[in-house]
């Protein structure tokens, strides 16, 4: 997996602009270059920033259990009275001993933090790390030579001056070109440098024990190097920073040193907050199912309008085949006239609704009708084998003709109880009410003496029914 590394300071990072290498195996360098925050090529992604507002120390301390650490080193810095606001700390221990321990601490302004990463995709494009220029500067020199070092880089307006031994920082200078370039480097190594000697002079500091610096290096933007003063410029080093990446521009290793240190950088010097990596953690294992999820989707999406254009093609040919297949039986006389068919519609659908009987509806219908205490002694329905016609009905079909229906002759025979004049008045009801309903053919009251007391009048009726 290639490794993509970064490098920005605050003015760069307000306006998007990274500087930066991707490496592959065996640290070959792939490409170099600028790049726009939007823009950045694929890769394992390290940051390394510039913030002027920054704490660097090696000290020795009473040996505290690990997580203790992160509070003893936020006491040491207080002590320093190095911020006036909040800080993010960073610490590991170099070496341990019986009761003592070597502690390397690195801090920088919450606020400087903050204002980069807010402009990073860290959810969307993982970051493996990332930390302050000076931390990638000291494990770059740590590659090529554990001897102390006086590291001075320039960029853009920012200067910065290093007590670097074994890749750990001992002593920290900063400032700002105000003026010229050339005056101002000259003026702050005129300054800067002795400071790191006596730093490196000092007994007691850790890892330090008052050996003389032997190197003194120049890396970035810098220009000359002043002349005389103790140690020897790092021309030889230099060489070999650039032999440490196969495959990068000429000169390209000790112009962007920032760059190049990030590989080497602990993972104990990285600001990341620690719950973040559990987070970049998740995002990796979501995002395979994400894709597969979408990929699923755009094939389904696929087939579905791939089988929607088969049909849509299929029925289009039937269409096709169905109206020229027509046209030729039409024309060859196997087929009515469309205004013909659809008169014949019309007259089968007027039959269907009046074709049949329903003996169950009509029986329903004459009990209905029959006035209370009327027995229905016999009922018979017969087709009737003459041909009637009636219209049909002018709101459901326009323009029809009167069609044929079927017809039915029916047969009721009642029992009235009561006298004749009472049974002459239900009777008279009775045919009132089949008339409503059917053609009345004829009707007889028949009076018998079953008893000599007992009277039984009969209603005997004939009726035409239409089918329903």
């Amino acid at each position: 997996m290639s490794m993509l590394l970064l490098s920005t300071t605050s003015d760069a990072m307000g306006e998007g602009d990274l500087r930066f290498a991707r490496i592959g195996m065996g640290r070959k360098v792939t490409a170099t270059g600028s790049v726009q925050l939007a823009d950045l090529p694929p890769g394992e992604a390290r940051l390394a920033f510039y913030t002027r507002t920054a704490f660097f120390s090696h000290v020795e301390t009473k040996k505290q259990p690990a997580k203790m650490l992160p509070i003893q080193v936020r006491r040491l810095i207080d002590a320093e009275l190095a911020f006036n606001e909040p800080f993010r700390a960073c610490q590991r221990v170099t070496a341990a001993g019986e009761g003592r321990q070597d502690l390397a601490m690195a801090a920088v302004a919450e606020a400087d933090y903050a204002l980069v990463v807010s402009r990073l995709p860290l959810v969307q494009r993982p970051f493996a790390c990332i930390t302050a220029i000076e931390c990638a500067l000291a494990a770059l020199v740590g590659q090529v030579t554990k001897e102390p070092v006086r590291l001075l880089w320039r960029r853009d307006k920012h200067l910065l001056g290093l007590l670097v031994e074994r890749g750990e920082i001992y002593a920290r200078h900063a400032a700002r070109v105000e003026g010229g370039v050339a005056q101002d480097e000259a003026a702050f190594a005129e300054r800067v440098l002795p400071l790191l000697s006596t730093a490196a002079n000092r007994s007691g500091r850790a890892g330090i024990t008052g050996r003389d610096v032997v190197i003194t290096l120049a890396l970035g933007e810098w220009g000359e190097l002043p002349e005389g003063g103790d140690g020897k410029i790092g021309a030889g080093v230099q060489s070999q920073l650039q032999a440490l990446f196969p495959g990068a521009p000429v000169g390209d290793v000790s112009t962007w040193p920032e760059l190049y240190g990030l590989p080497f950088v602990s993972a104990d010097f990285s600001f990341l907050t620690p719950g973040y990596q559990t987070e970049v953690d998740g995002v990796r294992l979501t995002r395979p199912l994400l894709w597969a999820a979408a990929g699923a989707t755009v094939l389904f999406a696929m087939v579905a309008a791939f089988a929607s254009i088969q049909a849509n093609g299929i029925n289009s040919q039937r269409e096709v085949r169905s109206n020229a297949l027509q046209s030729k039986l039409q024309s060859v006389g196997l087929l009515p006239n469309p205004d013909d068919i659809e008169k014949l519609k019309r007259r089968l659908g007027v039959q269907s609704t009046l074709e049949g009987i329903r003996l169950d509806r009509f029986l329903a219908w004459v009990s209905k009708n029959t006035p209370k205490g009327v027995i229905i002694r016999k009922l018979e329905v017969n087709r009737d084998t003459s041909v009637a016609t009636v219209p049909a009905p002018p709101s459901s079909i326009p323009n029809s003709e009167p069609v044929p229906v079927q017809s039915w002759k029916a047969a009721i025979e009642y029992e009235v109880p009561g006298a004749y004049a009472e049974a002459e008045i239900k009777s008279a009801a009775i045919m009132a009410a089949l008339g409503n309903k059917s053609k009345l053919i004829t009707s007889a009251l028949n009076v018998k003496n079953d008893a000599p007391t007992r009277l039984t009048i009969n209603l005997v009726t004939q009726e035409t029914v239409f089918s329903e």
